[in-house]
């Protein structure tokens, strides 16, 4: 099973609430003035060699997309001002046949044809190549800049820069398990932008070819390559991604006591009225997040995935909160994707909830 739980230690929630003798406070609003967020659908369109079978990856624009915060934080390079960008959510997936050529591609095209062949039967047809994922790798974002325009806001006439830590993940019609690749280098993706949110801008990898090994292979310098990307291009489209956007709200949270013991508590959050969109990025479940303050230590301060619930569940216990330490909540809606990957929304609430005296 692969989880993803790297994005929310990036997000900004828009709000953050406290558990105070049983009723909700809310703290402040934490969406910066110099934080500007887009949720754009994206298309991804890759040429790769992969295994000596070239291939081309792509992921329209309606099968989810990224999250991207531009932080107005000025600084200077190469003579021009620049803001800072950030990735914060990035899953593209889908299923590419080889192109077949030589004598594998003879055996390949075999197999395709007895595929149709026999599809009447299976009710299925399924030539040979592989399913895959792209996402970002757990503990990094994807990074860059963008060239500020004159007003700030609206006109750009710049370059976007993107680069980070990639992971590929995929699985062939002979493999029993999913297999992940990691690269040695980070892609660096750049393109000209005239206007932000960068609607309709494409951006193109600038230091290809990027090669993938195994992730227990990444660092032997012995290995041979599973996967080279060659060529790559990503498209912003000018819909957003509203799972993104449609963030749970905590509206209640109730300590569950049994005499002066507390054994739990209980949250209560927003669920959407209806299906945001008929796509592969509907809301399909919700995420439960927990993170302890632990003020003596570093170690368990971190977002853990506590439990997954249906969409149309708003309710959920934590049976393992028992007060003793200091203790934050969220929740965020999730699409499931290849390979039991959650794609999620942005944060909505934090709740705090203070150690027990």
């Amino acid at each position: 099973m692969i989880v993803s739980t790297s994005g929310i230690n990036y997000d900004t929630p828009k709000e953050e609430i406290y558990l105070e003798r049983g009723k909700l406070v809310k703290l402040k609003s934490l969406i910066k003035k110099e934080e500007d967020i887009s949720t754009l659908h994206l298309d991804l369109n890759v040429d790769a060699e992969f295994n000596g079978n070239i291939i081309n990856m792509h992921s329209s624009t309606q099968a989810c997309g990224s999250g991207c915060r531009r932080k107005f934080i000025e600084f200077y390079e190469n003579g021009e001002i620049k803001n800072l960008v950030e990735i914060l959510r990035f899953a593209k997936s889908g299923r590419s046949a080889y192109k077949p050529n030589g004598l594998h591609g003879l055996l390949i095209k075999l197999y395709n044809l007895s595929t149709i062949i026999l599809s009447p039967i299976t009710k299925q047809y399924r030539p040979f190549g592989i399913d895959w994922l792209v996402t970002m790798e757990d503990g990094y974002n994807l990074k860059g800049s963008i060239t500020k325009g004159v007003n700030n806001q609206k006109s750009i006439n710049g370059t976007l820069t993107l680069g980070g830590r990639m992971i590929i993940t995929y699985q062939t019609n002979n493999d029993k398990a999913p297999i992940i690749l990691k690269s040695r280098k980070e892609p660096i993706l750049s393109g000209k932008v005239d206007c932000w949110p960068p609607r309709n801008a494409i951006i193109h990898l600038t230091n290809g070819p990027i090669e993938y090994f195994k992730e227990d292979e990444v660092y032997n310098r012995e290995a041979k390559p599973v996967l080279k990307i060659i060529k790559n291009s990503v498209t912003f489209s000018n819909d957003e991604v509203k799972l993104l956007s449609t963030t749970a709200h905590i509206k209640a949270a109730k300590i569950l006591k049994e005499g002066k013991n507390i054994n739990g508590v209980q949250l209560t959050w927003s669920i959407p009225k209806s299906e945001i969109e008929p796509s592969s990025c509907s809301i399909e479940y919700s995420n439960i997040y927990r993170k302890y303050d632990n003020k003596k230590t570093s170690e368990g301060n971190e977002w853990i995935k506590i439990a997954t619930v249906p969409k149309n569940i708003s309710e959920w216990i934590d049976s393992n909160y028992d007060g003793s330490q200091d203790a934050k909540y969220a929740v965020l809606h999730a699409s499931k994707l290849k390979f039991n990957y959650y794609y999620e929304s942005l944060i909505g609430t934090i709740l705090s909830i203070p150690k027990s005296k």
